[in-house]
């Protein structure tokens, strides 16, 4: 009988070992995705934070391009960012971020613009070219602190200069005496 007992013992220090492994390994997993989740999470806000500053700055650009394209120093480590009270926005002209707290978590947003150049086929280019004043890149960078450092997003978008509302209407076609092709008479109004 001595022995039975000397077997059930090691079965019940395996049998409990495994177990332990098992669990372990669960816990494990468990935490691990948890954290994926949070980082997951993390990233949407940050996201989502980038997109509001990307459409505020459309309304400012819609409503007084210059107020985008005028912007000084441009490029990185020239960082603007947007207060969001008036109606359009208003951009803050120094070189600044913004902190917004969501859940517990400071976020810094921010935004640089660089000027567009392109090249002979109208093809916006990185070097060279001839600088477009109807186009800006636009580059919002959202930053927080993540597990192991600090996570970023970034969003990047070419603004144009366009009149949303101008429609041109044609009035007459048929050229003129002294001048070579159709002429275009027309106007332009706003609706």
């Amino acid at each position: 009988m001595a022995q039975n007992n000397g077997q059930s013992l090691v079965e019940v220090i395996v049998g409990a070992a495994i177990a332990a492994l098992i669990i372990g390994g669960a816990a494990t997993a468990l935490v691990v995705a948890l954290r994926s989740n949070k980082q997951a999470t993390n990233s949407e806000t940050a996201v989502s934070l980038g997109e509001e500053l990307r459409d505020g700055l459309k309304s400012v650009a819609e409503a007084d391009w210059q107020d985008l394209y005028s912007l000084s120093p441009k490029g990185a480590g020239n960082p603007y960012h947007l207060i969001e009270s008036g109606s359009p926005p208003v951009l803050v002209t120094a070189s600044s971020t913004e902190d917004v707290v969501v859940s517990g978590i400071t976020y810094t947003r921010s935004f640089i613009t660089e000027n567009a150049n392109r090249d002979s086929n109208g093809d916006i280019v990185s070097s060279g070219g001839t600088e477009d004043t109807s186009t800006q890149k636009v580059t919002v960078t959202v930053t927080w602190s993540s597990t192991g450092g600090t996570a970023q997003a970034q969003i990047v978008e070419y603004f144009t200069r366009w009149s949303k509302n101008a429609v041109v209407d044609f009035t007459d076609w048929s050229g003129s005496s002294g001048t070579e092709g159709p002429s275009v008479e027309g106007e332009i109004r706003l609706q």
